[in-house]
């Protein structure tokens, strides 16, 4: 089953790459799509995510369709916006509501930016394996070593924690399907309400099996000599630096300077 998050085996151009120029890319196309402003930074993010996504040898459709699920919090986003947001010039005001133009475009503005964000998060973990990703942080975080940062221990917390989020995901429709075979219905469409009371039931299984991996990870990491006070033998932070590597940098801060220099101008 095909999730949203999930690595995703291919030989595309953004694979290939190294982990730690990957990284370090994606995290200029974060910041881009952070300052973007304007329609022509909106057009700017999506072409930006489109590109990687053609790169990657990704489907846009797909990963869209996923994002569905979010579809709740994407309104109650704009709906926070919308109508608790101050303005001098509301359209309809009443105690503490305030609903404006103003507040309309920020909500639209906040949606627009964590949907590019999810998207972009969905290409970065599609197109990289946790390994990859702990490797690139660590290497990017060792200079904090020196200050008596934990590094090796906070990128090993981050890879598996992305590596446990469509585990999680995998393991609610499980609970879900075994709550239905049951006889307990449970709401995916109507009134948020109605879904809200039939979701609730399924939280406490769904925490304990969280609970349960994360036990059995630590315990597995244990029985294999894993201990976050001990001295380990640190291994030669390499990167691989290729025309591959040059290109996808480029075209990434390219893209950011772009953003900034569209929000300077706007």
């Amino acid at each position: 089953m095909n999730m949203l998050g999930a690595y995703i085996p291919s030989d595309s151009f953004v694979h290939r790459l190294d982990g730690t120029i990957r990284l370090i890319s994606f995290i200029a196309l974060f910041a881009a799509i952070a300052i973007s402003e304007g329609v022509i930074g909106y057009l700017l993010s999506l072409l930006s995510i489109v590109i990687i996504y053609r790169m990657g040898k990704l489907s846009v459709i797909r990963t869209l369709k996923m994002l569905k699920r979010f579809n709740a919090f994407f309104i109650t986003v704009f709906l926070m916006n919308a109508f608790f947001q101050p303005s001098s010039e509301p359209i309809f005001s009443f105690s503490f509501i305030v609903f404006s133009s103003r507040g309309v475009l920020m909500g639209l503005d906040m949606v627009l930016r964590v949907a590019f964000a999810v998207l972009l998060s969905a290409a970065l973990t599609s197109s990289s394996t946790p390994v990859s990703i702990t490797d690139g942080l660590r290497t990017i975080l060792h200079p904090l070593s020196y200050l008596r940062i934990p590094v090796d221990e906070a990128a090993s917390a981050i890879s598996i924690a992305i590596t446990l989020i469509p585990l999680i995901s995998s393991e609610s429709r499980e609970i879900i399907l075994a709550s239905s075979a049951r006889g307990i219905r449970v709401e995916t469409e109507g009134k948020l309400k109605a879904k809200a009371h039939s979701l609730a039931p399924l939280v406490i299984p769904l925490f304990l099996a969280a609970f349960r991996k994360a036990e059995n990870l630590g315990m597995a990491m244990e029985a294999r000599g894993y201990s976050s006070g001990m001295r380990k033998s640190r291994r030669k932070n390499s990167v691989r630096i290729g025309r591959s590597e040059i290109l996808f940098l480029i075209l990434s801060f390219s893209i950011f300077i772009s953003s900034l220099i569209i929000k300077e101008v706007l």
